[in-house]
């Protein structure tokens, strides 16, 4: 039977313990402008610092880890309108963050670039959408090899994007949205092998609908379904999940000055 750990065994251990402080300061200037009407540009810079201070008084000797990084981050983005209720658009950052407690050899924080470009469209106001590449890599990021010991590794992840929302009229609302991710782990002993917990495909269907006013004024109702492709649950990707799906609705009600939603999944 299960036992209170007792402190005073010979083979009593503590796994962790802690205290971390964690300190971020940030400074910031952007500006967005608009040319001929159509190109509408934005860019922006930021000044970041990230201060760690990890002490571990689970070691033989108690140790601190001291992080104290600054970077500057740049960002900028653009987008061009083609006609009217068609743009496309890029755009390209830097982020910097503390990637959170773990026990690995080092401690750094997190950076990362992204890259992105697509197109935005709104059609008579009842089509309306986003479709998007992207490419992002992130350094520094923990991932456990075996046991509860982390190594920092590089990981890339890029993919497409899509969503939509679709209303004919007032009743009817549509929502649909697709997403296909290849998401990997591209350095360390685990280079190459898939990030866990992220699909490769992945998408949502939403179907509302919104009563008559002069038939049940307020109620609406809606059903939709949410699916996802295998994805793995260890870093050397010896073991994955199913894909699955999952099928929720709900009804509404919205009146002047509250609004009562019942929902199941």
């Amino acid at each position: 039977p299960y036992v209170d750990p007792d402190p005073a065994s010979p083979t009593f251990f503590s796994f962790f313990d802690f205290e971390n402080e964690y300190v971020t300061k940030g400074l910031y200037a952007q500006l967005q402008t608009t040319i001929y009407d159509r190109v509408h540009l934005l860019g922006g810079l930021r000044w970041a610092n990230v201060e760690v201070e990890y002490l571990e008084k689970a070691l033989l000797v108690p140790q601190t880890f001291a992080v104290d990084d600054t970077k500057v981050l740049p960002r900028a983005g653009v987008v061009v309108d083609l006609v009217e209720g068609l743009s496309v658009y890029a755009s390209y950052s830097e982020g910097m963050r503390w990637a959170g407690f773990n026990q690995a050899l080092e401690v750094k924080p997190e950076f990362s670039e992204q890259r992105e470009a697509g197109i935005k469209f709104n059609f008579g106001n009842k089509l309306a959408g986003t479709m998007a590449v992207f490419d992002i890599d992130r350094t520094n990021i923990p991932v456990i090899n075996q046991g509860f010991v982390a190594s920092l590794t590089d990981q890339h992840a890029e993919g497409f994007e899509t969503d939509l929302v679709y209303q004919p009229n007032e009743n009817w609302q549509i929502l649909a949205s697709f997403g296909y991710t290849d998401a990997e782990i591209a350095s360390g002993a685990a280079a190459g092998k898939a990030l866990v917990e992220v699909p490769k495909h992945s998408g949502r269907l939403w179907v509302n609908y919104n009563f008559d006013p002069d038939v049940l004024k307020g109620w609406s109702v809606g059903a939709g379904i949410y699916a996802a492709s295998s994805q793995f649950v260890d870093t050397f990707n010896l073991y994955k999940t199913d894909g699955y799906f999952t099928v929720d609705a709900k009804i509404g009600y919205d009146a002047e000055n509250y609004s009562v939603t019942l929902s199941a999944k």
